[in-house]
């Protein structure tokens, strides 16, 4: 068995250009333990810099960690039914109700009750969470490289949920602005701590299925919103379904406070262990300077892949938003007598068809990198091909005749189109080899919402009578022609980005480190790259993972 082990072991990591690595006994385990760990070693790789060969650190798994990932779920579902709340307490066909009509129309629905038409609420769906977000999230991924990614996770999750509940107090469109604009403060710090702790805790070569685990937190979220949002609304209306949805959000933050462990302050008092190979940022606070903000953001922008990545996210965001913002009122107005069927059905394709094509993007895209040489342009092929199938469906369900056809249409456009998210995340990772900018890649891509919640405001602007800002730009179209535009254009050009996504990951540069593979691969002859790491476990034997050495 002990010699069956080591040959697994050197052949997992010959795969990856590993040559040269050392077995660790666990403290505390029977002697069979340090004969296993003893038949495996290996000659120490050459020092690099001074910095020693192998540098323990906490022991990786190989199956994801779902105790923790489950944890900061629950804290990204929270995040986006809060988040996604106000597109179901809008109701524009209500707003010339008279009598008890307006009464209950003014309990259920914001717009009615505070008096604001569509170009207020594009606006406070959208730019008005986003302006704020998008800037907090450069400083909160900073934070995240450097600070304990569970109390910020925690933090931000109670804060949010106290801005989701202020919503209930709100007495005019500027107050409600306020609070959202505060949401997008405390939401701004999620995504970059828990994805970068996702990517720190689970096997690389799994983690676009680990990423698209956390991203079904977008789908659980805005099935609740749309579900529990219509379906409280008529109980408590809307300001007593906002305190209902803000008090779920502590009970996410206490589930994250109990379950999640942040390593990097966790290997910090662990026996015999490090916190792992050094990035730039930590070698610079090493020799007293301070790796500046505009300095990591510039890092993270170096690569050709991520440029791209970035556009074609950006695009997608454009896309979701869009969608996201406009499809409640297009639905509610185009069928009115099939509310109860809308908010229903609409649930069950949040959950299921964009939940499910998350999660089974991810696993594909693993599974496509496996078999690749070439294994992160291989991820790339979903969301390449789930952008371009998702515009004629999506042009189709806009335009259909019935509610059961649109529906129907509908769920398979979440089906292909909500693949993207852990093959890009995945994608970003494999590009930016130096984990010291991982929480500000993060936050990077979290601005992209920015960009993303353009969209909403300029299908808003179509449908208003002074168009597009105000100069008359395509006024008055209608809100199907209007999403059909802006939303299916946003999924083709974002497909061919992806496309060229894909090309540059298989260029000569790419492959010899400009940007590197989630599987710890180098460049094309099988060199590995310093400071990558590999997590290995096998029976009974404890294999730390660290910095090592290889030719150039």
């Amino acid at each position: 068995m002990k010699s069956l082990y080591s040959a697994l072991t050197r052949r997992s990591l010959a795969q990856h250009g590993v040559e040269r690595f050392r077995v660790y006994a666990a403290e505390g385990l029977p002697t069979e333990q340090s004969e296993a760990s003893a038949s495996t070693k290996q000659e120490d790789a050459p020092t690099v810099d001074g910095t020693p060969p192998l540098l323990q650190t906490p022991t990786l798994p190989l199956a994801l960690p779902w105790t923790p990932l489950l944890a900061l779920l629950a804290v990204h579902v929270s995040n986006q039914w809060s988040r996604a709340l106000i597109y179901y307490v809008n109701n524009f066909s209500d707003v010339d109700a008279t009598g008890e009509a307006a009464a209950d129309a003014a309990f259920r629905y914001a717009n009615v009750d505070l008096g604001y038409g569509p170009n207020e609420y594009a606006l406070l769906a959208s730019l008005g969470f986003t302006v704020v977000f998008a800037a907090a999230s450069f400083v909160a991924g900073r934070l995240a490289d450097t600070q304990d990614r569970r109390m910020l996770s925690v933090g931000a999750c109670v804060a949010w949920s106290a801005a989701t509940a202020a919503m209930a107090n709100a007495d005019s469109f500027e107050s409600l602005l306020v609070v959202r604009s505060l949401m997008g403060l405390a939401m701004a710090v999620s995504a970059p701590a828990a994805y970068s702790l996702i990517a720190e805790i689970s096997p690389p070569d799994r983690l676009a299925s680990a990423s698209s685990v956390y991203a079904v937190g977008i789908y659980f979220g805005g099935a609740l919103a749309s579900l529990a949002g219509v379906a409280l609304d008529e109980t408590l209306g809307w300001r007593g379904t906002s305190y209902a949805v803000g008090a779920t959000g502590l009970i996410a933050a206490a589930i994250c406070w109990f379950t999640v462990t942040d390593p990097r302050t966790a290997s910090s008092a662990a026996v015999g262990s490090f916190p792992g190979p050094p990035s730039d940022g930590e070698r610079a606070v090493d020799k007293g300077e301070e790796l500046s903000t505009l300095a990591s953001i510039g890092r993270v922008m170096r690569p050709l892949p991520v440029r791209l990545l970035f556009a074609a996210a950006a695009l997608r965001f454009c896309a979701g938003f869009g969608l996201g913002v406009w499809k409640a009122p297009f639905f509610l107005a185009k069928f009115p007598a099939a509310t109860t069927t809308f908010a229903v059905s609409n649930a069950g394709i949040i959950a299921v068809g964009g939940g499910l094509s998350a999660v089974l993007g991810g696993r594909l895209a693993d599974a496509l990198a496996s078999t690749s040489p070439h294994p992160t342009a291989a991820r790339m092929q979903v969301p390449l091909w789930g952008s371009l199938l998702a515009a004629p469906l999506l042009a189709m369900s806009l335009g259909a005749d019935t509610i059961e056809v649109a529906l129907a249409l509908m769920m398979a456009e979440y089906l292909v189109a909500e693949c993207w998210i852990g093959p890009t995340v995945a994608g970003l990772t494999a590009s930016l080899a130096e984990a010291g900018v991982a929480g500000t890649a993060q936050g990077a891509f979290s601005t992209l919402a920015a960009v993303g919640n353009i969209a909403p405001v300029v299908i808003g602007g179509m449908v208003s009578a002074e168009g597009v800002g105000g100069l008359g730009l395509w006024a008055n179209t209608s809100l199907g022609d209007s999403m059909t535009a802006v939303i299916c254009s946003s999924y083709v050009i974002s497909g061919v980005l992806f496309g060229m996504a894909a090309l540059s990951f298989r260029t000569p540069a790419a492959a010899k480190g400009a940007v590197g593979d989630t599987t710890g691969s180098g460049d094309q002859t099988g060199n590995a790259q310093v400071g990558r790491t590999l997590p290995i476990v096998g029976p009974r034997t404890t294999i730390q993972y660290g910095y090592y050495q290889g030719s150039k």
